[in-house]
Parts: structure tokens; C-alpha cells; sequence
């Protein structure tokens, strides 16, 4: 099974992100059929040292 990630953040103010993330896997890459892939976008805010809220 082959399975490629890939995430990105962008700080816009200090406690405010926005973000991005993406999937695909499979079996194979060569079983173009097989695959599923699953993409996100959207903004964090920090409420304190372990505390967030996303919204995607």
C-alpha cells in the first residue's frame, strides 16, 4: 500500500492559522482505480497553550 500526506500552516496573527492538508493511498500507485485521496482547508485559533479550534 502506498499512502502520501502532505500539510501546510501559514500563521496570519499570533493564535490564527490557516491550514491545509491532503492524502492519497492505495494499493498501488499503477492501480489508478484503487486510490482515495482526501483533501482539508481552513483556520485554527489557539484558546491557550493546549487548547485550538479548527475550522475546516
Amino acid at each position: 500500500m502506498i499512502d502520501i500526506e502532505g500539510q501546510a500552516s501559514l500563521f496570519l496573527i499570533p493564535g490564527l492559522r490557516a491550514f491545509a492538508r491532503a492524502d492519497i493511498g492505495g494499493p498501488g500507485l499503477a492501480e489508478e482505480e484503487d486510490l482515495s485521496g482526501n483533501a482539508q482547508a481552513g483556520l485554527g485559533l489557539a484558546l491557550g497553550a493546549s487548547t485550538r479550534i479548527d475550522l475546516s
